[in-house]
């Protein structure tokens, strides 16, 4: 069952010792980037890198902001701002792959996972990112956020 996004602020808290890491993995590139049915002169590479690069700045930037929102909700509720992190990674084999893989390099002890649909208050149904990583971590406590609001 999904937890909900005002319950697990409620349990935030200060604990010795324990390190928080906000963590996002943003896509590559979005479609409209991938191909336009020709093979690109120089100009036209140049023009679509600056679009790219363009795209990866405002990605980046709402992601920082929304991490930064996290941090304060953290220090808010008195963890020390040196036992958090923040992190944005590239996605390179799949979002659920590379989640799964950054959970057992760090041997995290308990995993919050939200979606992107989260501030829309959506309807939450487990997808297949969710889907893998549920199904995917072990030794680790994994909770899925869902918006208070799409129950209403």
């Amino acid at each position: 069952m999904p937890v909900s996004g005002a319950l697990c602020r409620e349990w935030l808290g200060p604990i010795p010792d324990l390190r928080y890491t906000l963590f996002h993995l943003m896509p590559l590139q979005p479609p409209t980037y991938w191909d336009d049915g020709h093979i690109l002169n120089a100009e036209e590479q140049k023009q679509r890198e600056s679009e790219r690069e363009k795209w990866r700045k405002n990605w980046a930037e709402r992601v920082e902001k929304l991490l930064h929102e996290g941090r304060n909700v953290l220090m808010g509720k008195g963890v020390p701002a040196g036992q958090i992190s923040t992190r944005i990674d590239t996605v390179t084999k799949g979002i659920a792959q590379d989640l799964l893989a950054e959970i057992g390099t760090n041997d995290y002890q308990v995993v919050v996972i939200g979606k992107k649909s989260f501030r829309q208050a959506k309807p939450f149904n487990l997808g297949s990112h969710a889907n893998k990583v549920m199904f995917g971590v072990n030794k680790t406590i994994l909770a899925i956020v869902d918006s208070p609001k799409a129950r209403s």
